[in-house]
């Protein structure tokens, strides 16, 4: 049969053992066909007219809540590749990568192929990152393709395009320390955004309250053995302190020369032994005695008033500089003192450290000796050697710089420096009485002449004798020998000034500075920051890069200092980052050492740096130098 056909709404169409090409129903436009095939029974049914749309039905219950996803990977751009245990700089081949390292946690260079394990180009992607004006340009993560818990995490300092592969400077941050040969991997980059523009300059805080005034008074002056140290001590408080000085006596002075010897005065006729005659007229002046030794030191004054508050006593070497109207500058190398400041000017003139050489008043005129009977002239004495000059004194050591003090009241006379020039000749002394004239002796018979006896030590001078009777002139002595000049003395030591001594002084003289008037910044302060990086090693703490420095401890760092770069004088703030790698560390110069000191005096520490990525702290360092003692120091400033 090829075909069956009906029109009937109801009816059947039975076939038994035949072949039907088609079967064909036709009911309001209704149509039913069956492909060509062996058909036992075919039955259809004729569709009648549509119904009304039945009522909408009630909503269901809501459904059980589906079990929670598993947690997304690494967000960023993910690619396919296959890890490679080599370590050359070197292309690694179509859908490779490989580190510099064969110990993951110690890599510093990703080598990446330019196409991953599907042959898709990622230099485009890899070019983007290397164009962020970011420092960190963003980090990358390679896990396990099958295992996401096998994973490692490191940043990206920088990117370099090679012939077929690009080389990626990165440092470790944590995960797995090891990926086996031709392992599956897929690896994320992350792009860091760019750097954000400056901000905008902040308000202007609050102008401080002012800060109470030191008092500074002067203690006790105590007078120390020639050739000891100086000292100053404070037995008050930072804020209300009181110095006691110690200040070396200096040197006693060489002995003056000896005088030589007067001439022999005439030899006087012996007379009759006669009444007391009236007194003789008065003799001829005697010549000028050698000037008297040193006098004793005079009584200290009496105590002046108190002076009005002092100002601010400042140091250093050479000619003043910097300080207020007021204030005194003590220069430490030439042992001056230059001050008062007036109208913001510093005087030309100065006033020397050292004393002048002390000078004691002549000594008193010795009583006239009595009148010796008259004996043959001698023949005058050689003149006696010259006596060695005596050693020089050792020079006492500079003092160190006091601090500004009230005007102490006027203080006892220091002791005599070291040996000044020879004083200028002293004023002849007045002319003694004329005794009255002795009885006349007997005339005593012409004695041999003695020997020359040597010349005896040159005792003091006496006053001039009265005047004796006209005696015939005796003959003149011949001059004695000049002695020989005596050897000069050794040179003093020179002053020394200790590094405990200037400590002492530097904290005994730390007080709070207080404006009177107002501060004003006529210009904004502007600072950049150098950017020392990241990437651990010996790291130098140089001013001259930038007062304000910031490194971060994504691996280890060890700092130095040059001596040649770090100079006098020169400070820097060095800001550190921690909490990024726990295991890096940060070690402080050993040669030279840094003297740690705390904010509120006296010594402390070296700082610990805080475990947080988003915190840096501040550390002050700075150079300062005493003499020939070069001194580094730093301070914790805090966590910004």
């Amino acid at each position: 049969m090829t075909s069956a056909n009906t029109t009937e709404q109801t009816n059947t169409v039975e076939v038994l053992g035949d072949t039907v090409q088609s079967v064909n129903v036709n009911e309001q436009n209704n149509t039913v066909e069956i492909s060509s095939g062996t058909v036992q029974t075919v039955q259809v049914t004729a569709v009648g007219p549509q119904g009304v749309q039945g009522e909408t039905g009630v909503q269901g219950i809501q459904g059980i809540q589906g079990i929670q996803g598993e947690t997304g990977s690494f967000g960023g751009a993910t690619f396919d590749y296959t890890f490679d245990t080599a370590t050359t700089d070197s292309d690694p081949g179509t859908g490779k990568i490989r580190f510099n390292d064969s110990t993951v946690s110690s890599a510093t260079l990703l080598y990446i192929d330019d196409q991953d394990d599907n042959a898709t180009d990622i230099q485009t992607y890899l070019r983007t990152i290397a164009d962020s004006t970011s420092t960190i340009k963003g980090h990358f993560k390679i896990s396990n393709k099958t295992n996401p818990l096998d994973f490692a995490i490191f940043l990206i300092s920088a990117t370099e395009e090679e012939t077929g592969y690009h080389k990626v400077s990165c440092s470790f941050v944590s995960g797995s320390t090891s990926f086996s040969a031709s392992e599956d991997v897929v690896i994320t980059f992350a792009r860091a955004g760019d750097k954000g523009d400056t901000g905008a300059t902040g308000a202007t805080g609050a102008t401080g309250a002012a800060g109470s005034a030191a008092t500074i008074a002067v203690g006790t002056t105590t007078t120390a053995t020639a050739g000891s140290d100086a000292s100053v001590t404070n037995t008050g408080t930072s804020s209300a302190a009181t110095f006691n000085f110690t200040i070396p006596r200096g040197a006693t002075g060489a002995t003056g020369l000896t005088g030589s010897i007067g001439p022999t005065g005439e030899t006087g006729a012996t007379g009759a032994t006669g009444a007391v005659g009236p007194a003789g007229v008065t003799g001829p002046a005697g010549a000028n005695g050698s000037t008297g030794p040193a006098g004793p030191t005079g009584a200290a004054g009496a105590t002046g008033l108190a002076g009005a508050d002092g100002k601010t006593v400042l140091s250093g070497s050479g000619a003043p500089l910097g300080g207020s109207d007021g204030d005194f500058w003590i220069d430490t190398t030439n042992n001056r003192i230059y001050g008062p400041k007036v109208s913001s000017s510093w005087p030309s003139s100065y006033t020397s450290l050292i004393g002048p050489a002390g000078t004691g008043p002549a000594g008193a005129t010795g009583p006239a000796g009595p009148t010796g009977e008259t004996g043959p002239a001698g023949a005058v004495g050689a003149t006696g050697p010259a006596g060695a000059d005596g050693a020089d004194g050792a020079t006492g050591p500079t003092g160190l710089t006091g601090p500004a003090g009230a005007d102490g009241a006027v203080g006892p006379t220091g002791p005599a420096g070291a040996d000044g020039a020879d004083g200028a000749d002293g004023t002849d002394g007045a002319t003694g009485a004329v005794g009255p004239a002795g009885a006349a002796g007997a005339t005593g018979a012409t004695g041999a002449t003695g020997e020359t006896g040597p010349a005896g030590a040159d005792g003091a001078d006496g006053a001039v004798g009265p005047a004796g009777p006209a005696g015939a002139a005796g003959a003149d002595g011949s001059d004695g020998a000049t002695g020989p000049a005596g050897a000069d003395g050794a040179d003093g030591s020179d002053a020394t000034v200790t590094a405990a001594n200037v400590e002492a002084a530097g904290a005994a003289m730390k007080a709070g500075v207080t404006f009177t008037g107002d501060v004003k910044f006529e210009d904004a302060i502007q600072e950049g920051v150098y950017d020392g990086g990241f990437n651990g090693g010996n790291y130098a703490l140089n001013p001259s890069n930038g007062t304000i420095q910031y490194i971060s401890l994504v691996s280890s760092y060890t700092l130095t200092i040059n001596n040649s770069e770090f100079k006098n004088g020169m400070s820097m703030l060095l800001m550190v980052t921690g909490g990024i790698n726990a295991a890096a560390t940060l070690t402080w110069p050993t040669s030279p050492t840094i003297r740690w000191l705390h904010s509120s005096g006296g010594t402390a520490t070296a700082p610990s740096i805080t475990d947080n990525l988003l915190v840096s702290t501040c550390i002050e360092l700075w150079r300062f130098d005493i003499g020939n003692s070069q001194y580094f120091c730093g301070a914790l400033i805090g966590d910004i």
